[in-house]
């Protein structure tokens, strides 16, 4: 993780009274608070928040069981101008989207793999990219999204009230939000 990124989530760990994951635990989550509940913190400089490398259904499974604490970043400021709290809830749309690009790229190499187009070796380094999963590369996740979908956040108290309001494993509701009614600009 860059420096500045590293600053950035320990402005909102420190913010938000949030214990920071070690160091070493890429793939689990950036923070917990005193009740285990699970965060991912993202900050942006940007119109689209950083997202993954190698986004998969792992990433899937793992973003459905946690919150997400995204913020504005100003650089010249060193500071927040804005910060979002989304449950999974309100990431489903999203998530849903590219879940769906993933499922699209694991039905083409399936395919592939079925019709014989290719033999031996081709063949194997298909099969083992198939049972490894199909990735998508940092999968940009739109502040406008962010800013429609989430709820702005203030303050530790805040943050503990949206988590009790907000408990993980609700069923959402179909997604009305789909990441293509954030990207137009």
């Amino acid at each position: 993780m860059p420096i500045q990124d590293d600053v950035r989530e320990d402005v909102l760990i420190a913010q938000f009274d949030l214990i920071k994951y070690s160091i070493h635990s890429r793939g689990v989550c950036d923070a917990t608070d005193l009740n285990h509940n699970k965060y991912e913190l993202k900050s942006t400089t940007t119109n689209t928040v950083s997202t993954a490398r190698d986004f998969s259904d792992k990433h899937i499974t793992r973003w459905r069981s946690q919150y997400f604490i995204i913020g504005q970043w100003i650089e010249s400021n060193q500071s927040y101008s804005k910060i979002y709290f989304l449950s999974p809830i309100h990431m489903e749309g999203w998530i849903q989207t590219i879940e769906k690009k993933i499922n699209q790229r694991k039905d083409i190499a399936a395919r592939v793999l079925q019709s014989n187009i290719v033999a031996g070796e081709e063949h194997k380094i298909l099969k083992n990219m198939l049972e490894r999963g199909c990735t998508f590369n940092c999968p940009p996740l739109p502040i406008k999204y962010v800013q429609s979908n989430g709820i702005s956040l203030y303050s530790i108290d805040q943050l503990r009230d949206l988590v009790n309001q907000y408990p993980i494993g609700q069923i959402p509701n179909t997604a009305e939000n789909t990441l293509d009614r954030f990207m137009a600009t």
